[in-house]
């Protein structure tokens, strides 16, 4: 499958070191700054697209659109998905959780790429 997506990302000053971070979710860290995220009640900006090329470089985070993403466990395809403590998109009901979008893809195990449709929002909010 062909995924397009035009004018869905943006480019963020890296907060900590993301090279090799494609597909993990990002928390907004500071002024125009991301960095991976680290729990599930913060608001998530997005997934990482392109990582930087260098310790101290920036970032490209798709923010909207269908992307892929790193699963932290076994996940439906449906399922709201939030971000677990290393980044990874995990399946999700709880309220005050963050929602970085829905799989489109099931995953059996951690560490599976999925296809996600990203829509950033507060769980139990509409989309």
């Amino acid at each position: 499958m062909t995924v397009r997506n035009v004018d869905l990302t943006a480019t963020w000053d890296e907060g900590e070191d993301m090279t090799g971070a494609i597909g993990l979710c990002v928390n907004v860290t500071g002024e125009n700054e991301v960095s991976i995220a680290a729990a599930a009640v913060l608001p998530i900006a997005g997934i990482v697209y392109v990582p930087s090329r260098a310790v101290g470089g920036v970032v490209t985070v798709q923010h909207g659109g269908t992307a892929m993403a790193i699963a932290g466990a076994a996940i439906t395809a449906g399922a709201l998905l939030t971000s677990d403590a290393n980044g990874k998109v995990i399946a999700t009901t709880t309220a005050t959780n963050e929602v970085v979008g829905i799989a489109r893809e099931s995953a059996a195990a951690i560490n599976e790429q999925i296809m996600i449709l990203i829509q950033p929002r507060r769980h139990g909010t509409a989309a």
